[in-house]
């Protein structure tokens, strides 16, 4: 709880901090809320690493990405 965690995009993207890395603190249950979009050009796979200095390791998570269809109604 209360710790800090830290979120890096290898392959495009941002988080709230319209970087590519942000470091927040964990909320009193021990959980971060991290925002991620894809920004122009990022398509398919992103890879996104988050780890604490307060724990071992690292989690890594593959985030797909689909391309945005225009869609004309008439």
């Amino acid at each position: 709880p209360n710790a800090p965690a830290s979120a890096l995009v290898h392959d495009g993207g941002k988080f709230s901090n319209d970087l590519s890395a942000v470091t927040l603190k964990a909320d009193s249950s021990g959980q971060a809320v991290f925002t991620y979009t894809p920004t122009s050009g990022v398509i398919q796979n992103s890879r996104i690493s988050i780890a604490s200095p307060l724990s071992s390791g690292v989690v890594n998570f593959n985030v797909y990405t689909k391309l945005k269809r225009d869609v004309n109604v008439k």
